[in-house]
């Protein structure tokens, strides 16, 4: 116990007595620690942790897959009939719940917020054993078909929208003119599984009774719906691959019987498709976590290469009082023990440091990339932090302490003293300087090449051309907040009203009632009226002044007219990946749904590129119908929210703002991933050049050093700056050619065992980035064989000698 306090003490001297130093050492590994934790922290929930639920290995989440004669997925999402039909038969489930994901607005609070609504049967709350705040869960008194009007809110809503009023149970919430008794309130411990968009989090859980679905959608066994989930528990000794079969073999014949009536699907299969439930919410998230992890990996290393060459010069400055101590008979042992103190109290040090420095990146995960991670709500200091943190932290010791001794010639510490020798500074073999100079350039290039493959893949990705314009204009979606059923006239009138109000506004320049362009299309199936031939585009409902407002190329017919729009005419517009389809010449084509008379193709606009979707989507329009409550409003100025929701109650009290936001917010927010890829490669480049640079250049430094008698007396006879500057390059070109050697064959690894990792970046511009990463590499080394020389062509030879 003496022993190990004399250890500290020292420890603890030699720490204080060079403070820039420490202070350096502690900062560099604290935020290299931290950075780690965080990103180890993040890869264990997304690909470890179990789920926040009661035995969540056991919950699945199932869709419909649509598959037409030649085998090819037209869609996966369910009919409203289907999914209740499949709910009421199944037998592979003990528990199951059905979801619809809307957004709706509280029109009895006076702020009237919009929030996150999903209309769910009972069953959600038990499969998942949603903890409760305040109340009760929805239950079997809200079933399917009791039409009871309760409501559950989120512990979020009660604070914010609420003013958390321990009251709450007494109160009623208006949404879309139905009244909802609050009866309970979910407890702040409770995580939302994220299965519809990473990120939403439910406001108001409402019976599944009350969903937005008209009677149309209710009835239909051909419209699908992408708002609609279905999941359950799976029964102890059924597979996931004998449910699939099952449920596939129950809704299939249904299926194809009610829509036998319809040429389009015939042919046409159902499947069901089963996904776990951490696969339905983690999706390939785990993707870039992982891509985050090697990144943050390979900073850490350089960082530690960087600090071994300060941990070997250090050594070299304690060579003489290593000496004393051998003197009076310390052993290697001991010497590596008091060397073990004093660096686990660094590394113990910035451990403490990396925990904060960890927290402040959970933070900043969970406020800038809710909407791109799935589960960083989840993200804290836990276990594996702890562990993951004391693991580092005694190997990071284990090895800056034998690095630093093996640098030490034992047997000549004591004659050291006898000779008087001041140790003439660390003697870092030839051999160990290649092996870090290797290292850092292997680690350095692989990084470097990386992340510029990244950044280059997110800005091509970004620079995209859309095929429109998003400038000015703004989306803008109604909601019904009157008491009484309106006719389809007076709607329609209403809408009118509020169209011609909005464009006497003060800065709009027109108003389009049309849906975003950016908002998804919905599927259409349509067949040609003269060949039979079947086609599944996507479809939007517009007006006649859609195409202008946001500058999409109409290529050949016309346009809408108004009259179209008014009359509900059966005209559609195509864009030039449909027309390629349907083949031969597409406006004298007509297609027809099954019902009623055929459309008649009037138009061919240029297509159009959304994010994050595949080029050559075949898109159709159709005129909208007037009693749709959303518009597109193009502004000269920007116009705020507060401005709109003044002019609407102006005109009516019958309709309520439910959205109103610019479609440039909407599409930065469909790129964030890139975006966020471009800013995160961009700056780890720059931090990668800097680190490795920084730690090429102290090793280079070191042997110039050590070298300085020689090179003094090469300067002394007449050497030219070039050669000595070629000198040291020579001495350092194997390494770095090994470690350019070393980054192909990661690359290679890489590509071989985890090519569906890296397949979406493979193109044709590696062979650029390949060269480009190569140009920085060797100018970094090159950098890094000039820069310390630079003092010594600053000094007279005799200067330069007499030092030594």
């Amino acid at each position: 116990m003496n022993r190990l306090a004399f250890f500290l003490r020292y420890a603890v001297h030699n720490v204080l007595r060079k403070p820039l130093l420490s202070g350096s050492i502690v900062a560099s590994m604290g935020i290299s620690i931290g950075a780690l934790l965080c990103i180890l922290t993040l890869c264990y929930l997304l690909i470890v942790q179990p789920l926040p639920y009661q035995r969540s290995d056991e919950l699945y989440v199932v869709s419909n897959q649509f598959i037409d004669k030649d085998g090819e997925v037209k869609g996966e999402a369910y009919t409203y009939p289907g999914v209740l039909y499949q709910d009421d038969k199944q037998n592979v489930f003990s528990d199951t719940a059905t979801m619809y994901y809307s957004q709706d607005v509280i029109t009895s609070l006076p702020s009237q917020p919009a929030v996150n609504s999903t209309f769910a049967s009972p069953g959600l709350f038990k499969l998942l054993g949603v903890p409760m705040h305040l109340g009760r869960q929805l239950d079997e008194r809200e079933k399917l078909n009791s039409f009871a009007p309760s409501a559950v809110i989120s512990y979020e809503a009660w604070r914010d929208q609420f003013g958390s009023d321990p009251d709450i149970l007494k109160r009623k919430l208006d949404i879309a003119g139905k009244a909802y008794s609050i009866v309970g309130v979910t407890a702040p411990s409770f995580y939302e599984p994220q299965l519809s968009e990473v990120g939403r989090n439910t406001d108001v859980w409402l019976p599944w009774d009350f969903n937005p679905s008209d009677e149309d959608r209710r009835t239909s066994w051909s419209s699908i719906s992408g708002a609609i989930y279905w999941m359950g528990r799976l029964k102890s000794g059924t597979t996931p691959q004998q449910a699939e079969q099952l449920l596939s073999g129950l809704i299939d014949p249904r299926w194809r019987q009610e829509v036998a009536g319809k040429p389009f699907f015939a042919g046409w299969t159902v499947k069901a498709k089963m996904a776990s439930m951490r696969d339905a919410i983690t999706g390939d998230s785990t993707r870039m976590a992982v891509l985050l992890l090697i990144g943050v990996i390979g900073l850490t290393l350089i960082s530690c290469v960087n600090i071994s060459c300060l941990m070997m010069s250090r050594a070299a400055e304690q060579q003489k009082s290593m000496a004393i101590q051998a003197s009076v008979g310390a052993r290697m042992r001991q010497l590596f023990a008091g060397k073990l103190a004093e660096i686990g109290l660094l590394i113990v040090a910035s451990t403490l440091i990396a925990f904060a420095i960890a927290a402040f990146g959970f933070h900043v995960l969970q406020t800038n990339m809710a909407t791109v991670l799935p589960r960083v709500d989840e993200l804290h200091l836990n276990g594996v932090t702890v562990l993951a943190a004391v693991a580092i932290c005694v190997t990071l010791s284990l090895v800056f302490t034998w690095l630093s001794i093996s640098t030490i010639n034992y047997k000549g510490l004591a004659g050291m003293v006898q000779s008087g020798s001041k140790g003439g500074g660390l003697q870092l073999s030839k051999r160990k300087q290649q092996i870090l100079i290797g290292t850092q350039v292997a680690i350095a290039s692989f990084l470097i090449f990386c992340n510029i493959a990244l950044f280059l893949n997110s800005k091509r990705i970004i620079d995209t051309d859309m095929g429109f314009k998003v400038d000015g204009v703004s989306r803008l979606l109604l909601d019904d907040a009157s008491q009484t059923e309106a006719t389809p006239e007076q709607e329609v009138a209403t809408l009118e009203a509020v169209r011609a109000s909005l464009l006497s506004l003060p800065g709009v320049e027109g108003v389009s009632q049309s849906g975003s362009p950016l908002a998804s299309f919905s599927k259409m199936a349509l067949t040609d009226a003269t060949s039979g031939k079947p086609f599944a585009p996507l479809r939007k409902a517009i007006d006649q002044d859609y195409f202008k407002m946001i500058q999409q190329r109409l290529v050949s017919g016309r346009n809408f007219t108004a009259q179209d729009v008014r009359a509900k005419s059966r005209v559609m517009i195509v864009d030039e990946a449909f027309a390629k389809e349907m083949g031969g010449d597409p406006l004298k084509t007509r297609l027809s749904t099954g019902d009623g008379e055929p459309y008649e193709v009037i138009g061919v606009v240029a297509g159009i590129a959304l994010p994050n979707e595949e080029p050559g989507v075949a898109r159709t329009y159709t005129p909208i119908g007037l009693d749709a409550s959303y518009f597109l409003v193009k502004t000269s100025a920007e116009i705020s929210r507060e401005t709109i929701v003044a002019r609407l109650k102006e005109t009516t009290g019958a309709l309520i703002v439910n959205e109103y936001e610019p479609l440039r917010t909407t599409y930065r927010l469909a790129l964030f991933k890139q975006f966020a890829t471009l800013s995160i490669s961009a700056a780890l480049t720059v931090l990668i050049v800097l680190l490795s640079g920084l730690g090429i250049y102290g090793i280079v430094n070191n042997s110039v050093r050590q070298r300085r008698f020689e090179l003094g007396t090469r300067i002394a006879i007449g050497a030219k700056k070039n050669q000595l500057v070629r000198l040291i390059a020579r001495q350092n070109l194997l390494p770095i050619a090994v470690g350019v050697a070393v980054q192909l064959a990661l690359l290679a690894a890489v590509y071989v065992y985890k090519k569906e990792l890296v397949a979406p970046y493979v193109s044709s511009e590696l062979l650029a980035v390949f060269a480009a990463n190569l140009a920085i590499v060797l100018a970094i080394a090159l950098n890094a064989c000039y820069l310390p020389l630079r003092a010594l062509f600053a000094q007279p030879p005799a200067f330069i000698l007499r030092n030594e």
